[in-house]
């Protein structure tokens, strides 16, 4: 059996709670009306993928308290639509977003939160409450259209 498309939804925690979510070739629905769409500790990998979430907290959280180097999102090729209450995505160390892919992000607080963020290919659109793209240490912008920013894209270090 080939699922195709998957719809989750949780009144009490996470829609998706796991220590690493592979999402490829899928279309996947979360709806968490109390805390994040996806929470993951060591990785988050979407490829080839469509995913939409509605969050009351985080839509995507990716952390390891444990290791500096864990807690990563790779968006490859896909589809992201996020609607989230607190941060749109957030991670620990690295967030990449790659290839053709189409990032939109509408957050009360951070859209895009990490240690490195890296926007190497595909569009990025956010509305943030707070900082549009917050990268503690690195952000780099090779050929991805930011261009919707509300902000300059000079405003983030290449």
């Amino acid at each position: 059996m080939v699922l195709e498309a998957l719809t989750l939804s949780s009144t009490e925690k996470h829609a998706i709670k796991a220590d690493s979510v592979t999402v490829d070739s899928v279309t996947l629905d979360l709806t968490s009306e109390a805390k994040d769409g996806i929470n993951a500790t060591t990785a988050v990998t979407i490829k080839n993928a469509t995913v939409n979430i509605t969050a009351t907290d985080d839509g995507i959280q990716v952390e390891d308290e444990t290791d500096v180097n864990s807690g990563d999102l790779t968006i490859t090729d896909s589809t992201v639509t996020i609607n989230a209450t607190d941060k749109g995505i957030t991670v620990t160390d690295e967030l990449t977003v790659e290839g053709n892919s189409k990032v939109t992000v509408v957050a009360g607080d951070e859209g895009l939160e990490g240690r490195y963020i890296n926007l190497t290919g595909g569009t990025v659109d956010i509305t943030a409450g707070d900082d549009g793209i917050n990268a503690t240490e690195w952000t780099t912008k090779d050929s991805a259209d930011t261009s919707s920013l509300t902000n300059s894209t000079s405003d983030f270090g290449k």
